[in-house]
């Protein structure tokens, strides 16, 4: 038996995530808020974007979220995250908040996508537990193309996006991402053929 404990964040208030506790049993480590800070620092670096000075998502740690099957997800037409899990062992810092506020960013900065560019890249800057779950085997992903969220292997998705980004340049992929907004297979592939 492994026990975890953490100390708890004093005063949960940061510039670019705030926390709303509608589960009060729910609860934060100390440092959590520094290290998401930074992370989404981290993110728009990447896309070599500075931090808009208005830039700050609103964190809703419910009692069951409106995220279906997921642990938590960022609600883009409300610009929120939801998530029930702070503290679950061995997860201090939240993989799932880092996944989701990754999509935050990323809709600011290039706006939507289909699921498996948007979850591919969200999964490939912020590698969840789900990349130590995940095969060290290439996964085919044509099939997952035009697919829904649920029905993803976010790390195969990931794998791909970053292939794409680290062979190709982001700036393909910027326009792989942007023009990929009809959700089916014959028009991502034509776009595919365009960009690439």
């Amino acid at each position: 038996v492994v026990l975890v404990a953490c100390e708890r964040e004093r005063e949960p208030v940061g510039a670019h995530v705030e926390f709303i506790f509608e589960n009060t049993s729910r609860r934060l480590c100390a440092g959590s808020v520094p290290h998401l800070n930074h992370y989404v620092e981290r993110v728009f670096e990447f896309f070599d974007e500075l931090v808009p000075e208005d830039f700050s998502v609103p964190v809703r740690v419910v009692q069951m979220t409106p995220c279906g099957e997921h642990e938590g997800c960022y609600r883009p037409r409300e610009d929120a995250i939801y998530v029930e899990a702070l503290d679950k062992a061995f997860d201090r810092t939240g993989g799932v908040l880092r996944h989701e506020l990754s999509h935050a960013v990323i809709d600011r900065v290039w706006g939507e996508s289909v699921p498996f560019f948007e979850e591919g890249l969200a999964e490939s800057l912020s590698r969840t537990y789900a990349w130590s779950l995940g095969s060290s085997e290439a996964a085919p992903v044509s099939g997952m193309l035009d697919g829904e969220s649920g029905g993803l292997d976010y790390v195969a998705a990931a794998r791909f996006v970053r292939f794409l980004i680290d062979t190709r340049g982001i700036s393909r992929f910027k326009q792989m991402f942007q023009a990929a907004s009809d959700r089916t297979q014959d028009s991502i592939r034509m776009t595919f053929m365009d960009v690439y």
